[in-house]
């Protein structure tokens, strides 16, 4: 007994809407969505298109609830897709959020202790970039590889963790770097002070001959923004520090911008 070729997408529709796993629909090697279109475009196309049926299990779903709470996608707007297509636009989101210096970062700094985790958030870094993603293949096997721990939920977890605090803490402890590296160079004794302090001394001990000079070139800047420096907070001086030097990139500002990022 045959059955008639209109009602074969609402069976199909039916039997995909059963089952208690994740339904991926594959064509070539490209993850879609099961919708309405594509089921119809399945049994139009039944040769081009498979489907995917992961099995469910009690630490598959306890690793999913882990991710959605890691990267906050209740908080997250404009989801429309299946669950893993929003929790893979949800990372996605976080990443392109992070600051352009923690995304770019591709030699591990002085100031960052642990090699391997630094590895590691370079390897994830570079599957949450990327602009066709497979939502499946990324949630279940390409971050746990990029993390050297291949099916192991707990410890996917885990260790995705301490990538996702790494690179969110990456600015602030490259702008405290920055300020240890800027004491250095407008103080030559070592010192716990803080970075207002130092620069305003560091001014006040520079001649009256020697202020008025550098005011008449395009150092007057980083001059005026010393004298004038009014914040307490270390980060936030050097943040405005490398505003004033990049804005007036003199000799005297190339300098201390290499020796402060470049060591040199």
């Amino acid at each position: 007994m045959g059955i008639r070729e209109g009602v074969i997408p609402c069976y199909l529709a039916y039997g995909i809407f059963m089952q208690r796993g994740d339904v991926v629909a594959y064509l070539g090697n490209k993850e879609f969505d099961v919708t309405a279109d594509i089921i119809l475009n399945m049994c139009e196309s039944k040769n081009d298109y498979y489907l995917f049926i992961s099995t469910e299990n009690v630490d598959k779903e306890s690793y999913i609830t882990e991710l959605n709470s890691l990267f906050a996608i209740d908080g997250n707007i404009d989801l429309h897709g299946s669950r893993l297509n929003n929790l893979l636009t949800s990372m996605q989101r976080w990443y392109r959020a992070l600051p352009l210096c923690t995304r770019n970062v591709k030699i591990k700094p002085d100031f960052i202790e642990d090699e391997e985790l630094f590895k590691i958030s370079i390897a994830v870094r570079t599957v949450l970039q990327k602009v066709e993603a497979n939502p499946y293949e990324v949630i279940f096997n390409e971050l746990s590889m990029a993390l050297n721990v291949e099916n192991n939920y707990l410890k996917t977890i885990e260790k995705l963790r301490q990538v996702k605090h790494l690179m969110e803490d990456y600015l602030e402890l490259w702008l405290d770097e920055l300020a240890r590296k800027t004491r250095m160079v407008f103080c030559e004794k070592k010192t716990d002070e803080d970075l207002h302090h130092i620069l305003k001394q560091w001014y006040e001990g520079q001649s009256e001959v020697s202020k008025l000079r550098v005011s008449s070139n395009k150092v007057t800047g980083l001059m005026s923004f010393i004298k004038n420096l009014n914040v307490y907070d270390d980060r936030e001086v050097v943040r405005r520090l490398i505003r004033v030097i990049m804005v007036y990139m003199s000799k005297i500002g190339l300098i201390i911008l290499a020796r402060c990022i470049f060591d040199i």
